[in-house]
This record gives structure tokens, C-alpha cells and sequence, in this order.
């Protein structure tokens, strides 16, 4: 028999007393029944009253966790210790102050349980931005815990990621039902990477059209365009990052295939600047071939590229073995060799492209997609990614779940900016975008797809205003894959959140080395005084103090689903978490409808005269046959300004003239058939 040890600061029997609803409840219907009965005992019955309410009333406000942002009071658990000095006659004194900050709770946890039943749990976006990471066996509530932060997400109006490796068509329908019920499912984006095991080539044969393959309509999900629009820099970090992790020789040849990949990107990704091509998976695996990739070349010397999008790619060929870069324009004297080690570095991307191009061309497509990360970043959009957990091979859930890992990541890095010199807002512009309640990535079963990559993003975010959760039922299917970076992203959650737990090894050792330890007095002996007849026995009047964890085994097995503990700073607290009622978390009347988008391309100076056929016959000019007027509207403009603001006319006459200014200048413009301004560098320069 144990209880912990409260101190003397911490421990007041007649405070919490007074201040127990319940003990009020009970005093004021026995006093009630008193005076009833007896009037005269309200003589002393009222001041007992009046000075036990006044008790009750002025404690100040204070649950287990933070108290709510509508509650507008000092919440106790935000205040820091600091240290004001003072001089007196030449002596320095230093005096403690606490500072305490108004209530700012914004996420609402669920109950707590035993000791403080009953009491409201609330979190703030401070918590949030430190990240949190819940841990449960499965049956635990995880995944109805992860929905309640998600529904607190779309009554927030912000943004959320959120990839479950264990994914049913029962989250999506949640996932949509909620967002519906609050007028956000235009904010929905659903990528879906559950096939059902179903077999395309059976929907390829009856397709009578073989020129234009239509979608298999059984499988439905918003499309992800990884490549048309991302830099260089994502694209190449990209698919590195999904290279699967090998050693020996293997390693060797796999650092000579990243230099390989960069120089093709990089020369890929010149030519999509150049409005000459659009980019996507089948482009870049068109191009692995040897022949493909000296064409690529000969195209940039012949097209006048500039050197710097083809240097790395002409290093590459002066460098390859057996290649003789003169004779790239004769490939009957190509050297065996050349292919071969070409092709030790171009086959170790073959499969990871055909994962695009063929397993999953229904989520990556060869157009723009429906799916712009930044835009889900920025947006607050609700994006919800599902994994299969049975489906696939434990690699193939790494190769996606590091996908995404690595595409948030290079994603958010844009965030950061490059430019040092800049004004406050420009350098602060995380704080520009923030919506209130912090953007969430959302890594459900984390243990099925975890991949190297996510304890820098969780490293990286807090400061960008984005938060990381991740649920797992044990930390062993994380550790087997990479330990060090297991224990770094653990490192970067402040709040943790602990559901029943079956692993009794690695798991419940970290548990108990984040609860902590505390001074608990145990019961020296038991006398048994027990006889034929009844059994008795009598506790020791002495005490053992001993340290003992927080939490125990039985504690942690014994949770029901939803019960648990959440672990904030110091604080540890028992908590009911907060269930989404089944009738309220599905819709009964309305169907699951993605939003589907038309794909329009990006406009460039080639493709408009096509579209626009009138733009064929305009007269070709040069901007510098405009610098003149240009120049003199200008001039002219800055000087009716002047006499403005000097006083000299009034605004109607200022006006007056400046229209006649522009009039004269765009009739100058419609005589020789060509838009009204230009620019250096504009690139729609050639339709002048």
C-alpha cells in the first residue's frame, strides 16, 4: 500500500475542503433543512454560509492543465519566475516575481479523472507548437484522439495534414462529415493510396480508345504533381531521401547515381524554365536511357543554353567511364562500358519512378495535379493522406510515408525566406500567415511509414507556426528503423499523451522516464488478527519513503479506450479524452465527394499565339521604339504630381491632365497595334 507524498506548500486539508463543490453542495442542503426546521439556527447558520461561499468564490480559477481563453482571468500555470533589482543606500536587493499571463487555452483535451474527475483539460497553441506525440496500443482511441484535434482544427478555420499508415474509408468519411458540418469541405483534399488490391490492366483492356486511357474510376483520390512545379533543390532531395538505405558497395554506386539524378534534373528543370517542357515522373524516366540523356545535351549546345543549365550534366558525360563525350553525335562508337556503368547509376531510380508512373498513377498524374503543397500550407487547407497498412510491403510504406515526410519538409523550407536584408514583416512572415491555432501535421500509426527526415521537420516548424503530432503503438517499429532519429523527434514533443499500453519494453521504459519519479510512503507491515470465524487486520502506524515512478504497468494496461495520461512541463494529469459522438462524426444523408478540378496549363509566350489567334498578327517591335514615350509619360506624370501636392492646381484640373496624358500615350500604343506597357525582363516582350 503506497500514496504519494504531498509537501507542506502543496498539501491543505481545510483549503481543499472548503474549496470541493461537493462538501458546499452538502452544507448548504443540510443548512437549508436546518432553518426549515429550525428558523433560529439561521442566526448562526448565515454567517457560516456567507464566509464558506466567499471562500469557495474568491479561489482563484485553476484546472489541471491551462485554463480557456473565454474564462479572461491570470492562469496560474503560465506564470515565470523572474527577478526584479533594487538599490538601497548602496546595497543591491534582489526580489523573485512571478509573472503570470492571461488564460489562453484553445484546445480542448477531454476530462480528467480520479483526484481532480470531472475537470476540464484545455491546451494552448504554445503546447501545440512544441509538438506531441501519442502513444497507444491499438483499440486505444489514438486515431478518435487525433480526430478530436482535427475537429478543434476546422472550428479554428486553420490548416492540417494528416496521413494515417493504418487507413480505413472510415476516416475519410470523418475526415469529410466533419469538415461539411462546419461549411469547410471545400478546403478537403483526399490522397488515396488504397487500392483495394484491384488489378488495372483489367481496366486497361477495356478501354477501346488506346489512344486516350481514361482514369479507372474505382479509384478516387485528388492527384499530387510532385514535379511540375517544385525547385531543383525539392525535387532532387526528394527522391534521394527515397533511395532505400544500403551499404558496402551498394553505397558506392548509389552516391554516383545521386550525382547522376542531379544532373539530369538540373538540366530538366532549365528546359521547364524555358517554357519547353512539362515536368513529371514519366519525363524524368523517359531520360534515364544513355541515348536520352546525350540528346538532352546535344539539345542545349544546339538551342544556346545557358552554361550553367547544362554544366552539370556535361560533367557528368566528360566523367562517365568508357563515354567519349566527342563522339556523343556517333552512338555506334559508344564504348560498352559507357552503358553499363550508366546504367549501375540510372537503374536505381527505375523502380521508384515506376512506383509513380504505374502503381499509383492515379495519385501522381502527368498534368499539374489538384494538390499545390504550398497552397495547403498557406490556405488552411484540410489534407488527409491514406496508407494502407496491409496492402503494401513495409517498404513501399516507407517509400510513401518518406515521401511526404521529405515534401513537407522541402515545403516549409521555403518559408524561411533567403533574404537577410529586409524590412520586420518580410523576415516575420510566418507571423503574417498564422491563423490563430497553429497548422497541424498529423502523423497517424507513424510506425508503419516512418521514415529519416521527420526530427529536423519537427525541429524546423515551431518557428514557422506549425505544429507536429504523430500517434504510434509502440516505439519499436520506429526504433528498427532508424533509433537516433526515433529519439530525436521524441525529444521535440513537449506534450505527451499516453493511452493503454501493451509494450512493456521499450515503450513503457520511456514512459516512465517522462512521468518521473515521486516520494511515496508505503505501509510498513500488516498484522493479520484474523480468526476461524472473520478475518481482520490492522496497518502498521509506521512509514517507509521510497521513490517510486508516476504511472505503473497495471496503470497503463488497465486504460480503458480514451482513458490516459498527458504529460505537460511537470504537469501529469489523468485524463477521459474527448470522443466525437458516432452520430455527430458521420453524415447520414450525404455522400463523400472529393473536389475535382479542371487542369488548365500554365501560360507561356509560345502556347498564347495558339490560343489567341488574333496575337498572330500583331506587328513584332522592339521595346526600345517605346523607351521615349515611355520615358516622357513619365516625366510628365512626375511634374503634374509635383504642382499637385505644391498647391498649385487642384485635384480636378491634376486628374484632367493626367487623363490626357495617358489618352495621348495609348493612342501613340494603338497605332502601331501593341500592348500598352513592357519590361525589361518581361517575358512577353516578344508580342510587343
Amino acid at each position: 500500500m503506497a500514496e504519494e507524498i504531498q509537501t507542506p506548500e502543496k498539501r491543505d486539508p481545510i483549503g481543499d475542503f472548503l474549496i470541493t463543490p461537493g462538501n458546499l453542495m452538502i452544507y448548504l442542503v443540510i443548512a437549508s433543512i436546518l432553518c426549515l426546521i429550525f428558523p433560529a439556527m439561521l442566526v448562526f447558520i448565515a454567517p457560516v454560509t456567507l464566509a464558506w461561499c466567499s471562500s469557495y468564490f474568491s479561489q482563484p480559477e485553476k484546472l489541471p492543465l491551462r485554463l480557456p481563453f473565454d474564462a479572461e482571468v491570470l492562469d496560474p500555470s503560465l506564470s515565470v519566475e523572474t527577478a526584479s533589482e533594487s538599490r538601497f543606500l548602496g546595497i543591491k536587493f534582489v526580489k523573485k516575481i512571478f509573472r503570470a499571463a492571461k488564460a489562453n487555452g484553445n484546445i480542448f483535451l477531454g476530462f480528467s479523472r480520479k483526484d481532480k474527475a470531472g475537470k476540464e483539460l484545455w491546451g494552448n497553441d504554445n503546447d501545440l507548437l512544441r509538438h506531441a506525440a501519442v502513444l497507444g496500443t491499438t483499440g486505444s482511441g489514438k486515431t478518435e484522439v487525433l480526430l478530436g484535434f482535427y475537429l478543434q482544427t476546422v472550428l479554428h478555420g486553420a490548416g492540417e495534414a494528416f496521413i494515417d499508415g493504418k487507413a480505413t474509408m472510415a476516416l475519410p468519411f470523418a475526415h469529410w462529415s466533419l469538415a461539411r458540418r462546419f461549411g469547410r469541405e471545400e478546403d478537403t483534399y483526399y490522397v488515396n493510396f488504397i487500392t483495394g488490391n484491384s488489378d488495372r490492366f483489367e481496366h486497361l483492356v477495356k478501354q477501346t480508345d488506346l489512344e486516350t486511357i481514361t482514369r479507372n474510376p474505382e479509384l478516387v483520390s485528388n492527384t499530387i504533381a510532385l514535379f511540375n512545379l517544385a525547385t531543383p533543390t525539392l525535387i532532387i532531395n526528394l527522391l534521394q531521401t527515397m533511395l532505400p538505405k544500403v551499404g558496402g558497395d551498394s553505397a558506392s554506386w548509389q552516391e554516383s547515381a545521386k550525382s547522376y539524378l542531379e544532373a539530369l534534373i538540373n538540366a530538366l528543370c532549365y528546359k521547364r524554365a524555358r517554357g519547353e517542357l512539362s515536368l513529371n515522373q514519366k519525363v524524368i524516366r523517359d531520360h534515364l536511357s544513355l541515348h536520352n540523356i546525350v540528346n538532352l545535351y546535344n539539345e542545349a549546345k544546339a538551342n544556346n543554353w545557358h552554361h550553367d543549365g547544362y554544366s552539370a550534366l556535361e560533367t557528368y558525360l566528360e566523367n562517365l567511364p568508357g563515354f567519349n563525350i566527342q563522339l556523343r553525335n556517333q552512338p555506334d562508337m559508344w564504348a560498352k562500358e559507357a552503358f553499363e556503368q550508366h546504367n549501375y547509376r540510372s537503374n536505381q531510380f527505375v523502380k521508384l519512378l515506376n512506383f509513380f508512373s504505374e502503381t499509383y498513377s492515379h495519385v501522381f498524374p502527368d498534368d499539374n495535379g489538384d494538390i499545390d503543397i504550398q497552397d495547403v500550407l498557406h490556405n488552411g487547407r484540410l489534407l488527409c493522406v491514406l496508407i494502407p497498412g496491409t496492402e503494401l510491403s513495409q517498404t513501399e510504406m516507407q517509400t510513401i510515408g518518406g515521401m511526404f515526410i521529405n515534401l513537407f519538409r522541402m515545403s516549409v523550407t521555403k518559408d524561411l525566406g533567403n533574404k537577410i536584408e529586409a524590412d520586420k514583416e518580410t523576415l516575420e512572415r510566418a507571423e503574417t500567415r498564422y491563423f490563430g491555432f497553429p497548422f497541424q501535421f498529423k502523423f497517424d500509426e507513424i510506425g508503419q511509414y516512418f521514415s529519416r527526415g521527420i526530427a529536423s521537420l519537427f525541429a524546423l516548424i515551431r518557428a514557422l507556426k506549425y505544429s507536429g503530432v504523430f500517434g504510434t503503438q509502440d516505439l519499436h517499429s520506429m526504433s528498427k528503423v532508424d533509433k537516433a532519429e526515433t529519439y530525436s523527434v521524441l525529444g521535440n514533443t513537449r506534450v505527451k499523451y499516453f493511452l493503454a499500453i501493451e509494450d512493456m519494453g521499450e515503450t513503457f521504459s520511456n514512459v516512465e522516464k517522462n512521468v518521473g519519479m515521486a516520494n511515496v510512503a508505503d505501509v510498513s507491515s500488516i498484522k493479520d488478527k484474523g480468526s476461524v470465524f472473520s478475518s481482520a487486520s490492522e496497518l502498521s502506524d509506521t512509514y517507509q519513503i521510497r521513490e517510486k515512478t508516476r504511472v505503473d504497468a497495471k496503470e497503463l494496461k488497465g486504460l480503458k479506450p480514451g482513458e490516459g495520461l498527458i504529460s505537460i512541463e511537470d504537469m501529469l494529469v489523468r485524463s477521459r479524452a474527448f470522443y466525437i459522438k458516432e452520430e455527430e462524426k458521420t453524415s447520414k444523408t450525404l455522400n463523400l465527394r472529393i473536389n475535382r478540378f479542371i487542369n488548365i496549363e500554365k501560360p507561356s509566350v509560345k502556347a498564347l499565339p495558339l490560343t489567341f489567334p488574333v496575337l498572330q498578327e500583331r506587328k513584332i517591335v522592339q521595346l526600345n521604339e517605346f523607351r521615349t514615350p515611355l520615358t516622357s509619360l513619365w516625366e510628365n506624370l512626375e511634374k503634374i504630381h509635383a504642382d499637385y501636392r505644391r498647391n498649385d492646381i487642384e485635384a480636378e484640373i491634376a486628374s484632367v491632365l493626367l487623363f490626357e496624358q495617358a489618352y495621348e500615350f495609348f493612342n501613340q500604343l494603338d497605332r502601331v497595334d501593341a500592348p500598352c506597357f513592357a519590361e525589361k525582363e518581361d517575358e512577353f516582350e516578344l508580342l510587343l
